[in-house]
């Protein structure tokens, strides 16, 4: 939520904001309760418990392998995932022969996966010999955190470093459940604003014009190689106070690039000059009709709205796996051992994020 307010007010054109206003609000009698630019942000997330086909857009799990992994290092993320997601909403908000019910989704799907593409473990799988299918982006990954939490590894990262540990450890209500969005807590979302959108970082990462949704999901695969796995495993997944703020410290730079993009992408989808294809790195026009039917047929229905009990899935349906699926308890691996990162064929340079 706090990446997509930096992101609405990263907007630079009239136009686009315009275009932004009444897409947003053309929902708001169906989602009253994320229809602004801070709490639109969360809007993917509750539907997710009545819309079942959408499971994959909010990752791309490009392979991690850890030195004692022995199987195939030939993992693929499957095609239909965050990054072609994001490059088809861009795309959608562009046709001119696209629907305003189709852009409406589309903006809204586009907003809360930006979030998702800059958080790490949205962009990584790690296979080892504790995890030999895949810890599914670091869900299947047991930790306690420093004030005792037990947890998985995914839901440490996306809660900013912990519920009581990280960002939002001062909130009154931390990131979970979605569904607590009184006055207090918007205010203090908005003051959350002020502060993240202040977060140094380097200016040639925000003034980078360039739209590159995969070289940004590359990104989050070498933070995650870098900053997320290694600590996580070197006390028996007792996080330390040292991994700890290492993580808010990323998190707290992610949160702002990942605004200050937003808005930048939010320009180029919405404005009436916002340039040409060329800007985007190899987008293919594909309609977003496909998204319309679900979440349309899950209005009309009178599926679940934000802060309702949720009904059965309809008849015939097959849900998705859970975003949180049971966790395994992690091995020891004893007070010093890190774990060793081999990096796959061809993999391109890491990032030194000390500078970002």
């Amino acid at each position: 939520m706090v990446v997509s307010q930096i992101g609405y007010n990263s907007i630079a054109h009239p136009s686009a904001r315009t275009r932004y206003d009444d897409l947003l609000g053309s929902m708001a009698a169906w989602y009253p309760n994320s229809s602004t630019p801070l709490l639109v942000g969360a809007w993917m997330d509750d539907i997710k418990q009545n819309v079942y086909n959408f499971h994959s857009w909010h990752y791309k799990d490009s392979p991690v392998y850890a030195n004692d992994y022995t199987g195939a290092r030939d993992k693929r993320s499957p095609k239909v995932n965050i990054v072609w997601a994001i490059r088809r909403c861009i795309i959608s908000l562009r046709d001119p022969l696209e629907s305003p019910l189709e852009q409406a989704i589309a903006l809204r799907i586009l907003i809360h996966l930006l979030g998702d593409l800059h958080q790490p473990l949205h962009n990584s799988e790690l296979y080892s010999a504790a995890f030999p299918n895949g810890d599914m982006g670091g869900n299947n990954v047991k930790v306690r955190t420093i004030a005792g939490e037990r947890l998985n590894l995914h839901k440490f990262w996306d809660s900013g470093g912990g519920p009581t540990t990280g960002i939002f450890k001062d909130s009154p209500y931390c990131c979970y459940p979605h569904y607590n969005r009184d006055p207090a807590f918007v205010h203090y979302l908005m003051a959350k604003v002020d502060v993240l959108a202040a977060t140094h970082v380097a200016e040639h990462v925000l003034s980078n014009s360039t739209i590159n949704v995969e070289g940004w999901h590359m990104e989050g695969w070498e933070l995650a190689v870098q900053s997320v796995y290694p600590g996580a495993f070197l006390h028996g997944g007792n996080l330390t106070a040292l991994y700890t703020q290492d993580a808010v410290e990323i998190l707290e730079r992610q949160i702002r690039i990942a605004g200050v993009r937003l808005g930048k992408v939010l320009d180029y989808a919405l404005g009436e000059d916002n340039g040409d294809d060329d800007a985007i790195d190899g987008t293919l026009l594909i309609s977003i009709q496909i998204i319309v039917s679900f979440i349309v047929l899950a209005m009309f229905l009178g599926w679940k709205r934000c802060g309702a009990d949720s009904p059965a899935p309809p008849a015939g349906s097959t849900p998705l796996p859970s975003n949180e699926p049971p966790g395994v308890d992690l091995p020891d691996l004893g007070s010093t051992q890190q774990l060793t990162i081999m990096m796959p064929v061809g993999s391109v340079p890491l990032v030194d994020h000390s500078t970002l």
